[in-house]
């Protein structure tokens, strides 16, 4: 068999480095313990001014920033070329960049049926829209990446309200606080989209402004 080649990642494009050290740390410590250990490194390699010293070439090149940028999306669930899209998308658009982008992204189907608690995560909410449990103004509506507009009612068909965790929130209600742009009614598995995200709305700890700057380079 023949021997593979180590890869050189100096020969790879900087976000693409960082997307392969993320995931090989992410295997070992898990994905928040990642970030954290990334971080570590970057500063100190630039404390020392030789990003190859720490770990050697995997890290060459590997920038704050695009470490960053990585475990943001990921905190969304969403791709690299997906992310790069909203920030053109929010690029065009008359507000703040970063704050458009961030507000784009929780209009996503996938994030609104987590965000009402229809979902215990992300990836949860991902599937039920993905498997047709998602209705949008009553039609069904299976492209996680839709955006929903203020006014929309967002619910799970009534076929699928026998799912244990559907049943479980029309009994108990959602267990995470509802932001105050959407409205759940939890006894009728539905909920309205009230009014536009705003950057207040955002929980997640995100520095946009950092992520403007991975891809504005």
């Amino acid at each position: 068999m023949a021997r593979r080649t180590p890869l050189d990642a100096r020969s790879l494009p900087a976000y693409t480095r960082g997307e392969e050290m993320f995931n090989f740390v992410s295997h070992v410590v898990g994905g928040g313990f990642a970030v954290i250990i990334l971080v570590l490194c970057v500063v100190r390699a630039a404390a020392h001014r030789d990003p190859s010293a720490i770990v050697g070439s995997t890290v060459y090149g590997l920038s704050l920033v695009s470490v960053y940028t990585i475990s943001s999306r990921r905190a969304y669930g969403v791709s690299e070329s997906q992310f790069h899209k909203y920030y053109e998308m929010a690029s065009n658009m008359k507000g703040v960049t970063g704050e458009e982008m961030l507000c784009l992204i929780e209009r996503r189907l996938d994030n609104v049926v987590y965000r009402l608690g229809l979902g215990a995560s992300r990836a949860q909410a991902r599937q039920w829209v993905c498997h047709g449990h998602i209705l949008v103004d009553g039609q069904k509506v299976d492209i996680p990446s839709y955006l929903v507009k203020q006014g929309q009612k967002i619910s799970v068909r009534t076929g699928s309200f026998d799912v244990p965790y559907f049943k479980e929130v029309r009994e108990q209600g959602s267990d995470k606080p509802i932001p105050k742009w959407l409205e759940l009614d939890a006894a009728n598995l539905s909920g309205i989209v009230a009014a536009m995200p705003q950057r207040d709305d955002i929980d997640l700890g995100i520095e946009e402004h950092l992520i403007v700057e991975f891809y504005s380079k």
